[in-house]
């Protein structure tokens, strides 16, 4: 028997229930706070995802807890959002306007996927650096 199937391996990390939902426990950010970013942090809250609400001041913050939002991140506090680094499952994006992606593709784990929903200005191409995909 392997490690990884030991007693001991499963009691610290159980196998989760077969009823227990895709996304349950899964850390999924929503980026702009209003109309969709309402409906998406009500959806994850709702399937079980524990929930983040990324926004770059901390005026949405009591209406983002009232959708569902289980905890928030301001996007302009630098410490704050190297503290989140590579920590995301899942990242849906209805922010919309001229915006540098890179440091939210920064906050997804490797292997995980930023849903962009919100689109930029049409004049205005999408702004981030190849190695924050790469990378993250």
């Amino acid at each position: 028997m392997g490690a990884a199937a030991s007693p001991r391996a499963l009691a610290e990390n159980p196998p989760p229930h077969p009823r227990t939902p895709p996304h349950s426990r899964r850390k999924v950010g929503v980026v702009g706070i209003g109309g969709l970013g309402h409906m998406a942090l009500q959806y994850a809250a709702a399937m079980g995802a524990v929930t983040w609400a990324i926004s770059t001041t901390a005026a949405k913050e009591a209406e983002a807890t009232k959708f569902g939002a289980a905890h928030f991140l301001v996007s302009k506090d630098a410490a704050a959002m190297k503290a989140q680094e590579r920590s995301f499952d899942f990242i849906l994006c209805s922010a919309t306007g001229d915006f540098p992606l890179g440091p939210y593709l920064k906050l997804l784990k490797p292997r995980t996927k930023f849903c962009l929903v919100g689109l930029p200005a049409v004049s205005q191409p999408l702004r981030f650096e190849p190695f924050d995909i790469v990378a993250g």
